[in-house]
């Protein structure tokens, strides 16, 4: 039997074993081990049998698709036996398993593993809990489980020997690694904090972007040891970095000065860095002073900015629709969203009639179809002078969202951790800034740019894996920093909005953030780093989606300290 890892999410370990075609799988459950039965009575988007033998033939018919257990008969240690383990036949695989513990179900009371891989013969899945589930909530010697078998209709499964066990000599390392890792990101977190609130003797006090180069103002008076200015690409950070792009002694050279690089350092353009001064110590370098991005980057057109006719807003058109055309101009709509799906646009390998976009040294491939569609939707809403906010969303999997993107999220963080990801994200951006900003408008006009969606619900909408607010944060950031130095470029016609929920001191559940945290560290970290053109993009939910009687919010209050903003009090 040959075993290996298929997926992770911090501190998340999830293995499968593949039987070789003559190897016969014994059934039953093992001692020191705890059968899990099936009630498919008590299913939901389920269409469940009993198979002869023991197991059971499922097919998922909706996209919330669950099963309730029956209730653990015996005693068992949750501190020995806490990998959920199974035998599966799934030739399509499902997007995710979750195993629910105690009754009534919470929803912290889960823990989640990657998906369950396509397999043609019965395979052996298996998932530490106690590394994927929320942190803290397995806790006692629980009885009632409901198991949730990913989110699409149509998927076929069969399951035999649901069990708890304990973990073996591989799922064991697995653990330990993970754990190497959760201390690894805890350690990223706690060092971005200090950066942050730390304060510096030296100062990058301003960075400005020329046709020909770039100019630093600096205030190089921090004391003791070697000083150097230093270059940090987007894709990189400063926390914790000993390797540099580029970087250039100061010794001797304290107090104030203006020093000027060339824009391009070969094919990249450096107004998407950062400048810091680091001293070198005996271990590397550390900073001594806060970074700073370029506050001002020449244009390519003289652009203003388009101001709506009137309030009045709804969804984005799609184009080629005589009805929705009709009836949009019939409203008086001004306003409209466009979803932007870049890796149905994008490519990162050529396909057919596909176009070449260059960008930083970088080539991204363009779906004409897909384009045409775009530009459609795109002409009608100028002519009916419609500003147009762009929300920008990636799925899971493409090569420029984020490598970590949990399988249960919706879209994915932009891959701002990895040159060549983040090269093909900001290639994207360039093309829709290049072709939707033009002074001629012959493809139309995006004024805001809305970077992915809800941000604070990241977990779900902005995936980046599961981590802490300010390191996610910093993630999302430096998307915002990719595309505002983008649309620069171009012209003074649009910014950057940050998209958010209706929460505002209260957040979702324990996967999700606070967005005024996010907000307070977000305007920060834009002082201390170099102003920049960037905006709220709320949703104006009442606190039930599902009860539009917003005068009914009981968490919508009068004060900064709500829990959520909604229409009750938007004032706020």
């Amino acid at each position: 039997m040959k075993s290996w890892q298929v997926g992770q999410k911090r501190g998340c370990v999830v293995t499968t074993a593949m039987a070789a075609v003559v190897l016969f799988w014994a059934t039953g459950v093992s001692a020191g081990e705890v059968a899990i039965e099936l009630d498919i009575s008590k299913a939901n988007h389920v269409k469940a049998r009993v198979l002869d033998g023991g197991g059971y033939d499922i097919e998922t018919t909706g996209n919330n698709p669950y099963v309730i257990c029956k209730p653990i008969v015996g005693a068992y240690d949750p501190d020995k036996q806490f990998v959920l383990s199974f035998e599966y036949f799934c030739i399509k695989g499902l997007s995710s398993i979750q195993l629910y513990y105690v009754s009534p179900i919470r929803r912290g009371q889960v823990a989640e593993g990657p998906p369950v891989l396509s397999s043609e013969g019965w395979t052996e899945y298996s998932m530490n809990i106690k590394t994927c589930q929320l942190p803290g909530s397995w806790k006692g010697g629980y009885r009632k489980f409901r198991l949730d078998l990913g989110s699409h209709a149509g998927r076929k499964i069969r399951l035999r020997n649901i069990r708890l066990r304990g973990p073996n000599e591989y799922e064991r390392r697995q653990a330990e690694e993970a754990e190497r890792r959760h201390k690894a990101v805890a350690d990223f977190d706690a060092k971005m904090k200090r950066m942050v609130e730390a304060k510096y003797d030296g100062r990058i006090e301003r960075v400005a972007a020329k046709a020909d180069g770039i100019l630093l103002k600096l205030n190089a008076d921090a004391s003791g040891g070697d000083l150097y200015l230093c270059e940090v690409p987007l894709y990189q950070t400063p926390v914790g970095r000993t390797e540099f792009v580029w970087k250039k002694q100061l010794a001797g050279k304290k107090g104030k000065q203006t020093i000027k690089l060339a824009r391009m350092r070969g094919a990249y353009d450096r107004v998407f860095s950062s400048w810091i001064l680091m001293r070198k110590t005996a271990g590397g370098f550390e900073p001594a002073s806060h970074q700073r991005f370029a506050e001002s980057i020449p244009s390519k057109w003289k652009l203003t900015r388009d101001r709506p006719i009137s309030k009045k807003g709804t969804v984005g058109m799609h184009g080629g629709d005589k009805f929705q055309y009709d009836d949009y101009k019939a409203l008086g709509i001004h306003n409209c969203t466009k979803n932007i799906l870049l890796n149905h646009l994008f490519a990162a390998n050529p396909g057919k009639d596909f176009l070449e976009h260059k960008f930083n040294g970088t080539t991204i491939y363009v779906n004409p179809g897909a384009l045409q569609r775009y530009d459609l939707a795109m002409k009608e809403m100028d002519e009916l002078n419609i500003v147009v906010s762009a929300i920008i969303l990636i799925k899971r999997g493409a090569p420029l969202g984020h490598p970590d993107c949990a399988p249960a999220a919706r879209y994915a963080m932009a891959n701002v951790l990895e040159e060549k990801g983040w090269n093909l994200y900001a290639a994207a951006l360039d093309f829709l800034a290049q072709r939707y900003t033009r002074g001629d408008r012959k493809y139309g006009r995006i004024t805001h740019w809305i970077l992915h969606n809800e941000v604070d619900s990241g977990w779900i909408w902005t995936n980046a894996g599961e981590i802490p607010m300010d390191t996610y944060l910093d993630l999302y950031y430096r998307s915002m920093r990719t595309a505002q130095a983008v649309i620069r470029r171009y012209g003074n016609a649009g910014n950057v909005l940050i998209s958010l929920t209706h929460y505002w001191t209260d957040r979702h559940n324990e996967r999700c953030y606070a967005p005024k945290d996010m907000i307070d560290l977000l305007a920060k970290r834009s002082v201390q780093e170099g102003n920049f053109d960037w905006g709220l993009a709320y949703h104006p939910y009442p606190q039930n989606l599902r009860d539009p009687r917003t005068w009914l919010d009981t968490k919508a209050t009068f004060d900064f300290q709500t829990k959520q903003i909604t229409p009750k009090n938007l004032e706020v």
